[in-house]
């Protein structure tokens, strides 16, 4: 596993005033209570198995453990660790993972411990399609889970995958949920979780917040926080005074370069860490005309990049001409079509394919999210100038993740972070299995793989080749593909600005923060300090 590869990660930039550095001795605050502020309107569970939005994955990553970890501020594969598992090895031929789990581990609120059963009914839970899990996907290389005992086990795949450790991360789906509970509750488990992470589920005020309490009996030592408050803040105006006015600890601020400016002025500490989340604009290919690579590439030409890059400027934006962000294992863009932009381009396809005064793609809806409405809004004006126009209905950020699943827009516009391997965002974005409407659906919003050949094929190579470079090879195939067949056109990259007080000591090397998740990871370790 130490001889995997080094992953080149972005630089990224740090914004940072005087304050207590890591490790140095500080007084702690009275009050030990964390608030953070979430850029999210409401949450639709904690269960780890559905949860895919941004607010649920960070308030699920506190409550769950996984087999396996990255240390807080790291998202580096060759840090891998043990978490529930104690130690763990693979067998010669790749097939067999097998796991000592840590004994003495407890599960909240008098679950008793986590056990071998614990782990198999997780696994087996996510794979069944009655579950419809968006990341059952992830597990179907999974072949089946062998009890030896209670704190024995081990994993069979089907074949052979170098990165399948990743999968048992506790991350999308790989956070190990308790048995006993699941069964007990049902359906309340979704808002009354049992995990065995640092923190545990005390209450959620639906459209408000969710509060989470210090485990006492924490495997790694009880935090030092007593509790976190999730505060659900959408209205940027209303989150960054709550920053401003230090009534909230830790917060998210605005993609746009004028923001990050003030910020700085006023004294707000901010991060903006590695890896780089992707911007998309997807093309759905059901929906006529975009079943004509003429258009889409019209699309692809009338679109101009810079505008995002300059809006939200270098510190937060870069530029990204591949399907996969640099820094993943597996990008390339070497001599990839760009698609520079080029209005006369533009209007000489659309008029090739019949469009020579362009069309009109009717209303497309889109989250009241910044996040998303801003770029939506900018493409709008760019592909008027070529006489495509469409309609933008603005709804709340988990109305508009439903309907898109629903397949109701033309245009999509979406992005992620992942962890940083090419094979995540390939399988969930272009994999012919998670397109919208599948039991196995994920974010393939394009329906690429069944409006027209996709990189399926590569895919299955991919996952079958047990050398790395073979791996990178196929991953590097299928993203010279979709840029020739162009069920996406990738916008930019940008980064989520972080913004913590001075007060807030994390426990771990902030100043060169990896994550992937949007907001800053707390740990046994946070804490406030007297201020």
């Amino acid at each position: 596993m130490k001889k995997m590869i080094r992953l080149l990660v972005f630089c990224f930039f740090v914004i940072s005033l005087t304050g207590p550095a890591l490790g140095q001795a500080a007084e702690p605050a009275e009050n030990q209570n964390l608030k953070l502020a979430l850029s999210v309107r409401d949450i639709r569970t904690l269960d780890p198995a559905d949860s895919s939005l941004t607010g649920e994955k960070a308030i699920v990553g506190e409550i769950f453990s996984g087999l396996l970890r990255i240390p807080y501020g790291n998202v580096s594969i060759e840090k891998v660790e043990g978490d529930l598992a104690e130690q763990y090895q693979v067998s010669p031929d790749g097939l067999v993972w097998s796991f000592v789990l840590r004994k003495g581990v407890k599960w909240h609120k008098g679950y008793g411990e986590v056990t071998a059963e614990d782990v198999k009914f997780t696994f087996e839970r996510i794979k069944n399609p009655e579950l419809a899990s968006p990341w059952a996907k992830k597990y179907s290389n999974l072949d089946k889970v062998e009890i030896i005992d209670s704190h024995n086990l081990k994993i069979y795949l089907k074949t052979p995958d170098s990165f399948f450790m990743l999968n048992l991360l506790g991350y999308h789906g790989g956070q190990i949920v308790c048995k006993k509970a699941v069964e007990k509750m049902g359906k309340e488990h979704a808002f009354s979780p049992v995990g065995s992470g640092p923190f545990m589920f005390e209450a959620y005020d639906k459209g408000q917040s969710v509060y989470l309490k210090r485990n006492p009996d924490y495997f790694r030592g009880a935090p030092i926080l007593e509790s976190i408050d999730y505060l659900f803040m959408p209205d940027n105006s209303s989150r960054l005074l709550a920053v401003e006015k230090g009534e909230v600890d830790v917060g998210t601020g605005i993609r746009k370069k004028e923001w990050v400016e003030n910020a700085t002025k006023a004294g707000i500490r901010m991060a903006a860490p590695n890896p780089p989340q992707q911007q998309l604009l997807i093309m759905n290919m059901t929906r006529k005309p975009l079943d004509d690579i003429r258009v889409r590439r019209a699309i692809a030409y009338a679109v101009d990049r810079g505008t995002f890059v300059d809006i939200i400027g270098p510190v937060l934006s870069g530029s990204m001409v591949s399907p996969i962000p640099p820094g993943y294992f597996g990008h390339t863009e070497t001599g990839m079509e760009q698609y520079e932009f080029d209005l006369d381009k533009a209007k000489k396809l659309l008029a090739e394919a019949g469009h020579v005064n362009g069309f009109d793609l009717g209303p497309q809806f889109c989250s009241e999210s910044q996040d998303y409405l801003s770029p939506m809004k900018i493409v709008q004006e760019q592909l008027r100038q070529v006489g495509i126009t469409f309609e933008i209905k603005v709804v709340d950020h988990p109305t508009y993740h439903k309907l898109i699943r629903e397949d109701k827009n033309a245009l999509v516009i979406y992005g992620g972070v992942r962890l940083p391997v090419a094979e995540t965002l390939l399988t969930e974005f272009y994999a012919k299995n998670s397109i919208v409407g599948k039991k196995t659906a994920i974010t393939n919003f394009s329906h690429y793989g069944e409006a027209m050949p996709g990189i399926d094929e590569y895919l299955e190579k991919a996952g079958a080749a047990n050398n790395l470079e073979l791996k990178k090879y196929y991953y590097e195939k299928a993203q010279y593909k979709i840029m020739q067949d162009l069920p996406v056109y990738p916008l930019y990259l940008n980064r989520a600005p972080l913004c913590y007080q001075s007060w807030v000591d994390f426990g771990y090397d902030i100043e060169n923060y990896e994550t992937l998740y949007y907001t800053i990871e707390i740990s046994e370790k946070t804490r406030l300090l007297k201020h």
